[in-house]
Order: C-alpha cells, then sequence, then structure tokens
C-alpha cells in the first residue's frame, strides 16, 4: 500500500485531535490543543474560518447530516471540548467558502450536561450525529463521563440521557471511574437510508473504559447488548461500524494496539487485528466501498505515527440474515462463539513530518468515495509547548493513485495536489 501526501495543512498552535469532513462540500473541520476548531477549504487548502469560546483543548468536531443543514437553511458543526462544553455552529452565507463573504458563523447553543453539585467537570469525548432524532430530523449524541446524551440540536436541550457504572464483562474499573470514549451510531447520517435495514436506523455503539462496547436503541438504552474485547485488559479508545450493503461489522480499538472487530449481524467476535501498533491504537475504519474489492479495505491509526491496513474481507461477509433484534425489539444477545481468529497487517506506513519524526495520528477521516483520507495529530504534548513541535499536524493523504497523479476526475471535493498550506488568522471568528 503506498500513500502518499497531497496536502499539510498547518495553523494550529497544537496537536489536533480529530478531523471531520463535511458530506457534500469540500469543507474540512478539525478541533485542537490550541482551544480552537478551524474549518479548511480542501479545494485549495486555505483556513476559512477559526472558530473560538471553548476555554480548554477542542477535541470533537462533527458535521451535521444534510437533514439538518437543509432544516436549518446552513452547514451546522459541532464542537465538543476538554471544558465539558458542546457548542452548535451555524455557517450560511458564504462564510466558510473559499473568498467568501466575511461573515461570522453563529453560535446557536451552548450544551452542557447536567453535573452533580460538587462533580467535576469531565471531557466530552465523543460527538456523533444520529439519523433519527428531533425537529431537525437528527440528534447529536455527546459521550461525558459515563454518560452518553441525545440532545435536540433545534432547541438546545438534552432529550435523553443515560450512564454507565463499568458493570460489563471486560476489564475492572480502574480507581472506580468509568468513561466513554467513544459514540457511532450504525446508520450514517448522510447515506441513503434503503442501504440500511430498517432496526438498524437507532442502533448506536459506545466504547467503555472497562473494556466492553455497548449496543442498544437511542431510544430505549435498556436492554443492551455488551461486547467484550477478549483477552485485552486495556481500555477501549474508539469504535466504527462497517456500514456497507454487502456485510455489517463493528470493530473496536484497545490501549493495547490491538483492534477487536465481530460480526455485527450475530454479535460473533471474527478478528483480532494486532501486531501492528505498539502504542494504543486511537482509531479505525473501513474504507468506503471496500466491499467491491481492490485495496486493503480496513484501516487503523495510533499514536506510534503509524496507519495499518488490514484485510477483513474474508471473515466480514455473513452468510446468516441480519438478526439485528429480537422478537421482542431488543438487540440481539451475544451467543457462545469460537475465539476471534488473530490477523496480522498487511502493510504499515508511517508518517513522517517535515523534521523526519513520527507524528503520533489521534483521528483519521475517509473521503466518502475513499479516495483520500485526512490525518491529524502532533508531537510534544502541553498547551505551552513551542509551536515548532506541533507542525505540522494535518495531513491530506492520496489513497487512489500509485503516483498520485490527478486523473482528472474532479468534482470539487479532493485537495488540489500541493506539499503545505499555510494559514494565518485572518479568517477568525
Amino acid at each position: 500500500m503506498e500513500v502518499h501526501t497531497q496536502r499539510e495543512l498547518v495553523g494550529h498552535g497544537g496537536r489536533v485531535f480529530d478531523c471531520g469532513l463535511h458530506g457534500r462540500e469540500p469543507l474540512l473541520a478539525t478541533a485542537s490543543e490550541d482551544g480552537t476548531a478551524r474549518v479548511w477549504d480542501l479545494a485549495g487548502g486555505a483556513c476559512v474560518g477559526v472558530l473560538r469560546g471553548h476555554v480548554d483543548e477542542v477535541l470533537r468536531v462533527a458535521w451535521a447530516p444534510k437533514v439538518v443543514e437543509e432544516s436549518c437553511g446552513a452547514p451546522l458543526l459541532a464542537t465538543a471540548g476538554a471544558d465539558g462544553e458542546t457548542r452548535l455552529w451555524r455557517g450560511g452565507g458564504g462564510c466558510w467558502a473559499s473568498g467568501g463573504s466575511g461573515c461570522e458563523p453563529r453560535l446557536l447553543h451552548t450544551l452542557v450536561p447536567a453535573v452533580a453539585p460538587g462533580g467535576e467537570v469531565e471531557q466530552v469525548y465523543g460527538c456523533a450525529w444520529t439519523r433519527c432524532g428531533d425537529s431537525h430530523g437528527a440528534w447529536l449524541l455527546t459521550a461525558y463521563g459515563d454518560a452518553v446524551t441525545l440532545w435536540d440540536a433545534a432547541k438546545g436541550c438534552a432529550a435523553r440521557s443515560w450512564r454507565y457504572d463499568g458493570s460489563g464483562r471486560g476489564a475492572a474499573k480502574r480507581d472506580g471511574d468509568c468513561f466513554v470514549f467513544d459514540v457511532s451510531p450504525f446508520a450514517d447520517a448522510e447515506a441513503d437510508p434503503a442501504s440500511h435495514a430498517a432496526p438498524c436506523e437507532t442502533l448506536v455503539a459506545c466504547a467503555v473504559s472497562d473494556g466492553t462496547v455497548r449496543v442498544h436503541d437511542v431510544r430505549a438504552p435498556e436492554p443492551q447488548t455488551v461486547l467484550t474485547a477478549t483477552g485485552s485488559g486495556a481500555r477501549l479508545t474508539a469504535v466504527d461500524w462497517q456500514r456497507s450493503g454487502a456485510a455489517a461489522g463493528l470493530c473496536a480499538c484497545a490501549g493495547d494496539g490491538d483492534i477487536h472487530v465481530w460480526d455485527a449481524r450475530t454479535w460473533r467476535a471474527t478478528l483480532k487485528l494486532r501486531g501492528a501498533h505498539a502504542q494504543p491504537a486511537y482509531g479505525a475504519a473501513w474504507r468506503p466501498g471496500a466491499d467491491a474489492g481492490g485495496a486493503e479495505p480496513f484501516l487503523s491509526w495510533s499514536c506510534d505515527g503509524c496507519l495499518g491496513f488490514w484485510d477483513t474481507r474474508d471473515d466480514a461477509k455473513a452468510t446468516a440474515p441480519c438478526p439485528w433484534k429480537d422478537k421482542d425489539g431488543a438487540p440481539k444477545p451475544v451467543a457462545a462463539a469460537p475465539a476471534a481468529k488473530a490477523r496480522a497487517a498487511t502493510a504499515l506506513v508511517p508518517i513522517f513530518d517535515d523534521d523526519g519524526a513520527r507524528v503520533p495520528l489521534f483521528h483519521c477521516a475517509f473521503d466518502p468515495k475513499g479516495d483520500f483520507i485526512v490525518a491529524c495529530g502532533g508531537g510534544g504534548g502541553g498547551k505551552h509547548a513551542p509551536r515548532r513541535e506541533f507542525e505540522p499536524s494535518v495531513f491530506v493523504l492520496d489513497l487512489a493513485g500509485g503516483d498520485g497523479d490527478d486523473d482528472g476526475d474532479d468534482d470539487g471535493r479532493s485537495p488540489k495536489k500541493a506539499r503545505r498550506a499555510d494559514s494565518g488568522d485572518e479568517a477568525e471568528e
């Protein structure tokens, strides 16, 4: 597997923890340790917006799906931070377009979960949109401490919340703490609803620090399916679904560098992907359209600075029908099954900065076509470290062409070939 750097986006003054591609426009959002979120125009590589307001690190960004954008008449971006807040920003008027009108995005809501008197502020580790929900047509999901909250984005208030007590069958709680480090709805909010079985619309998976993944209907947190990362005493850091029509899988990443894969039709553990990452794996995802064949369809990333490429296709194909729920409407319980097969990566690709050092990777986002990915991270640590330690922190990496040449099929989403795009703060909000 060859990976070619198309562009390096430089502008943040700290590590970049998350990135998200807009589903329909060539826009990228990034969340950083420097306390800001930025919006980038991928067509030209310029920063077209700097969102300020969080009083601590910004940890997550999530673009609202098409149904929400159509409802409110403008792009909506959620930013979540270590200050415990989730902020909803409304674009529109060309303010996030290259050479736009210069208008400022409007802060619609600041969402703050209820905290018990004397309780400590928790960081918001998970932020994602569902397909079902409020008057906008989708709820916003956030993970805050041991709780998951569904937010009504139209009203700016919590619609439902539930907590996890760490009583899963995985690793024991540490120091009495239980955290939800990631949330992932099954239904891709941008995909055609016809591509999913109807019951899947409301399923959500949560990566919990007790070593389990909890799967349930967002409308009814109980009962739930509990999936255990067998043989891993490490906390789970991320979770994601395989959402293609031909297969359905669920993966979870662990602090020991392993990635666990389940067949989401039967909840049977199928694979343990190991040996690629010597440090915590912070995420993994199936390449869009992977079931059509071609290059390795599964990608993982880690703070060791490497991208791992895997072939999971043989085990991801399920022959049984998809029993998402039992006759009472609850998620189907996990049946006894053989141990998951161990599998090694087919390729391991390190990402280097200009000084030849590996860049710890915190998140990657796939282009909807699977032609390129955006990887973000950064070394050093600490908001007051010299800025040079963090440059560059956002990379656009080509996965399509072997030599990185333009194939001429430019729909405006694919970034133009360039080595570096430096950004000032001329577009600050």
